[in-house]
């Protein structure tokens, strides 16, 4: 597979956090903010939500992320990725192994599974998911019910146990001062939730990514690639 750089932005289209399935609302948006920096949109469902709820809204997703080069990720789903041929599976404590979710990909489709991501909190859970091609550590801020927040400080020592693999900063980024901070951190892209998800969230996701690509010279960082 061709190394590829990660994009710098992942939109976190949380389930638990919406009154009602997303939406032509929440697509216009995906949009608007693909079409003007590297995204990739990651579909986060709860225990609850319908499988096909979740496919139905990756299908409308699909047209407008392939014009603009976005990636599509599927938060546990193995079936529902696998359907939509997502770019990239997110593993969490719920899901299958790493090495388990690869073989099952192979040995259903008869293909490689594209990518993995896996959600990590602190450094020895980085270094024992060193299998997965890229790791969305959280909390970076503070998140109510999330825990305490890993700071730059935190950040920086959990993103060292896995030197060579892409890292996501998850939680708490609210504002400009954040996203630079977390590129001081040493992550390679953020996720934004809150700030996407607010009526001004294409504007404040935009800026928000600018500022964090602004602060970060990945060109020779051979964690910047998966």
């Amino acid at each position: 597979m061709t190394r590829e750089r990660v994009p710098p932005l992942w939109l976190c289209v949380d389930w638990a956090s919406l009154a009602e399935s997303p939406g032509p609302d929440i697509v216009a948006r995906i949009g608007a903010i693909s079409a003007r920096i590297a995204t990739v949109v990651w579909l986060r469902p709860s225990a609850a939500t319908p499988a096909r709820s979740l496919w139905e809204f990756g299908r409308m997703l699909q047209p407008g992320l392939h014009e603009h080069g976005a990636l599509l990720a599927i938060g546990d789903r193995l079936d529902v990725a696998a359907a939509l041929c997502a770019d990239i599976v997110h593993l969490t404590s719920r899901s299958v192994t790493i090495a388990d979710a690869r073989a099952w990909w192979v040995k259903t489709l008869s293909a490689r599974l594209g990518r993995i991501t896996a959600a990590v909190h602190d450094a020895a859970q980085v270094h024992a998911s060193r299998a997965a091609d890229a790791l969305i550590l959280s909390p970076f801020g503070s998140v109510d019910d999330k825990g305490t927040a890993l700071g730059i400080a935190g950040f920086s020592v959990a993103r060292s146990s896995a030197p060579a693999r892409p890292v996501v900063a998850l939680g708490g980024i609210l504002s400009d001062a954040d996203a630079r901070a977390a590129a001081r951190a040493g992550a390679n892209s953020i996720a934004l939730r809150r700030v996407f998800l607010a009526r001004d969230g294409a504007e404040r996701s935009v800026s928000l990514a600018s500022a964090f690509t602004a602060a970060t010279d990945q060109t020779l960082d051979p964690a910047a690639s998966w």
